[in-house]
């Protein structure tokens, strides 16, 4: 059950146990008790997980998921002006069901639009362990990564009913002005704070793109699709048990309607480690691409998917420097932009993508 009320709760403090079993669908005296604890990774929301103890003879969750806006006060500003509070609670409810890609089942979602008043109640997909950006991952989770995306881009493929969306993240020439805008004024900051961290190859690769974005932030005339927006390890959600789903993927704030090798290319070039990415980076494209033409795609051949792949690299490069600048800063958060930034910058080079834009 899924109710788009407005949103009656918004920190964990609000949360009581009447509250729940509401939302979940049961009379509020079946809930005997319900306690929340801390899980996840995420900088622009807080996740926790409620264990709920029922009457006997109710059949309910005996856990949840409840996402909250974030708790820091520059981070709830991004969510909110990026609008990521709204896109995550309508992915949910009006294109989760269109879409093959695995995401935990949504029991409630509540948003008032431009605030940071949003509740999510999902599915608890423990077991299933977080893939960790810093670690990487080996050739079957990115295998089963291209998949689960594929599952995301192949049923909306060059749907035009998606321009009627209107709060869908779009790359519009005046979007894209902005972004291209915010980057070059970030990158002095970016460079500054990282300089004792990076490389100077990453230096360079960040200074080369800022002054050639120009060719980057240019209206996209190939195939559009529904796409995730930070389609990476930390986001997706692996169980090991040979049990349920796999692989699941989360966070939707980033929702939008774009190039299918922005995701492809941001997993691929972040989400692997230097030595698997050089031997098999090119076999997972076409991995993803013989998954995408199994799943009905027509017109989208293989060379003109790599070549999106080849562009799509510099969108985590473009990650690395603009989050980096505008999230709350905590030392696991500088080690993920850093290492998102070098093997980028590492990617973008292994794939020649400057003579792709």
């Amino acid at each position: 059950m899924m109710s788009s009320d407005v949103v009656p709760v918004s920190h964990p403090d609000d949360v009581t146990s009447d509250w729940l079993a509401a939302v979940l669908g049961q009379d509020p005296e079946a809930l005997l008790s319900a306690t929340g604890s801390p899980i996840g990774t995420g900088q622009v929301g807080e996740n926790l997980r409620y264990d709920l103890r029922w009457d006997d003879g109710v059949e309910a969750p005996a856990t949840v998921v409840v996402k909250f806006p974030a708790f820091d006060e520059t981070s709830r500003a991004t969510g909110v002006a990026t609008h990521s509070y709204e896109r995550e609670v309508w992915f949910y409810q009006l294109l989760a069901p269109t879409v093959d890609a695995p995401t935990p089942m949504c029991h409630h979602g509540a948003v008032v639009a431009g605030t940071a008043q949003m509740v999510l109640v999902l599915e608890d997909l423990a077991p299933a362990e977080q893939g960790d950006q810093l670690a990487g991952c080996d050739l079957a989770d990115a295998r089963l990564a291209m998949e689960a995306v594929a599952g995301l881009h192949a049923p909306r493929f060059n749907d035009t009913t998606l321009f009627d969306l209107d709060w869908l993240s779009r790359a519009t020439p005046e979007r894209s002005q902005e972004v291209s805008g915010m980057f070059e004024l970030l990158v002095p900051g970016f460079m500054a704070r990282y300089a004792d961290r990076l490389d100077d190859s990453v230096m360079r690769c960040v200074e080369r793109f800022n002054a050639a974005r120009s060719d980057y932030f240019i209206p996209w005339s190939g195939p559009l699709t529904l796409t995730h927006g930070d389609y990476r390890l930390d986001n997706l959600l692996f169980r090991r048990d040979g049990a349920g789903r796999p692989v699941s993927v989360v966070d939707w704030g980033g929702i939008g309607h774009g190039r299918p090798g922005a995701d492809v290319g941001y997993f691929l070039g972040a989400g692997l480690l230097p030595e698997v990415a050089a031997a098999h980076e090119l076999e997972l494209v076409e991995h993803y691409h013989r998954t995408m033409v199994d799943s009905g795609v027509e017109g989208f051949d293989l060379q003109e998917c790599q070549d999106d792949v080849r562009r799509g690299a510099f969108s985590g490069l473009v990650m690395a420097v603009v989050a980096s600048q505008i999230v709350r800063r905590e030392a696991r958060g500088d080690e993920m932009f850093c290492v998102m930034a070098e093997r980028h910058a590492a990617q973008i080079e292994r794939l020649d993508s400057f003579n792709a834009l």
